[in-house]
């Protein structure tokens, strides 16, 4: 169980780098655990006999309570083997990335989510502004002034290079302590998590304090507390980690499980017929509460998509794609071949036709700084398209082109407001 334990870390740290502050949790945990061993009741046998020679009163157990004992050793060797183990799985890729990096790293992850959001660094073009944050070693390259387009096809590969490998184009950037922004990030992650736990949880925290009020009374035992709230511990440290950073629904959903399934679990309740009727009562209770959330929100979701499959009506502005592979499929038959190069007028980060049309993204105008291109003359329209295509990009795909645009030579994405222009049947 304990090289199990450690194995499944190292696979969480594989998977997102956070999980690797969360192990030292979990490994502390296990720590405790092993080393407070519950122990059967004693009871003092000085007293009154029984006939069989049994004392004569022995108090309940749920009285007594269990008593503890404390085994360092075994906690010791175990946590040593899911050390070991946990070392063993996610060592290798800690390796690989403090030699390509040239420092000890285990992912960067968490440092440019903070920049970003509680620094606010600007993404995904940084080019050293604000000052104060660091001077950028190797930016996105900008090639022209307005409207800004920037250039990223070399040395980082994939769809989106800028977020493929963000240490490499954002390296230099330094982390600030900033108390006014950090007070707000808090904030932030305060709300949520009151919005989470006391509205949409509202059922799941009455029930558990329902069931608190009929728990069996016994003796209170402080090692044994610690023993029972391990998990939830770990998942409420996990919660906090998250805070002064950015918190989202993604990020928390497993620790916010760990957290109340564990609180659940260390409920003891009277084996009565009432109590009984009262828990299943609640436990229905949680579960339907839990389920009509899960159904409204996917129900939005499904009104979502088919509100969005009706083509607009002639006066109505034309909206995105259905889906991502509407644009991925225009692109092929276009003579966009997987592999090829392509540039974006919009926000990449969010391409995901990109992805599905095997292309490589490999410069950007971000949408909301393109109007110079779209209210331009045919000449200085011309030049900008001349840019792209110096990049090596076979074609643009512009999103959300605004309805003033002059669109006469780009190729619409069926009725939305997508667009393709083929630079290599002229440049």
């Amino acid at each position: 169980q304990f090289a199990l334990l450690g194995c499944v870390l190292g696979l969480g740290y594989l998977s997102k780098s956070i999980m690797l502050p969360v192990s030292v949790f979990f490994l502390t945990a296990v720590f405790l655990a092993a080393a407070i061993q519950p122990e059967q009741p004693r009871v003092n046998d000085g007293g009154p006999k029984t006939e069989d020679g049994g004392p004569l009163f022995r108090p309940p157990s749920s009285v007594l309570g269990p008593s503890y004992r404390v085994n360092w050793q075994q906690a010791v060797i175990g946590t040593a083997v899911s050390l070991v183990c946990f070392l063993l799985v996610a060592g290798p890729f800690v390796a690989v990335m403090s030699v390509a990096n040239g420092r000890f790293t285990y992912g960067d992850a968490g440092k440019f989510t903070y920049v970003r959001h509680v620094n606010h660094v600007v993404y995904p073009h940084w080019q050293g502004e604000p000052p104060g944050d660091g001077v950028p070693l190797h930016p996105s390259r900008q090639i022209f002034d307005d409207p800004p387009i920037y250039e990223f096809g070399s040395p980082i590969g994939g769809t989106y290079p800028i977020s493929f490998d963000q240490s490499y184009w954002y390296a230099g950037v330094e982390v600030r302590f900033d108390l006014a922004n950090q007070l707000r990030q808090l904030l932030a992650s305060a709300l949520f998590y009151a919005d989470l736990f006391i509205f949409q949880q509202a059922a799941v925290l009455l029930g558990l304090a329902l069931l608190c009020g009929l728990r069996r009374r016994g003796r209170f035992s402080m090692m044994g507390s610690l023993r029972g709230w391990l998990l939830s511990g770990v998942g409420l440290l996990a919660l906090l980690l998250y805070a002064p950073i950015l918190v989202a629904g993604r990020y928390v959903g497993a620790f916010v499980l760990l957290f109340w399934s564990d609180l659940l679990a260390q409920v003891r309740v009277p084996d009565t017929a009432v109590v009984q009727r009262v828990t299943h009562s609640v436990s229905l209770l949680m579960i339907l509460f839990l389920f009509v959330n899960i159904a409204l929100f996917n129900l939005q979701g499904f009104a979502d998509l088919s509100g969005g499959s009706e083509p607009p009506a002639p006066t109505e502005t034309a909206g995105p794609p259905d889906w991502p592979g509407a644009v991925a499929a225009e692109l092929w038959q276009l003579g966009i071949e997987p592999g090829d190069e392509v540039a974006v007028i919009g926000y990449a980060f969010d391409s995901y036709w990109a992805r599905l049309a095997r292309v490589q993204i490999v410069a950007e105008t971000l949408g909301w700084q393109a109007d110079a291109l779209w209210l331009g003359d045919s000449v200085f329209q011309q030049e900008v398209l001349g840019v792209f295509a110096s990049t090596g990009a076979r074609a643009i795909v512009a999103e959300y082109v605004p309805a003033y645009a002059d669109v006469s030579d780009w190729h619409q994405v069926g009725n939305s407001n997508f667009y393709i222009y083929l630079l290599d049947q002229e440049y």
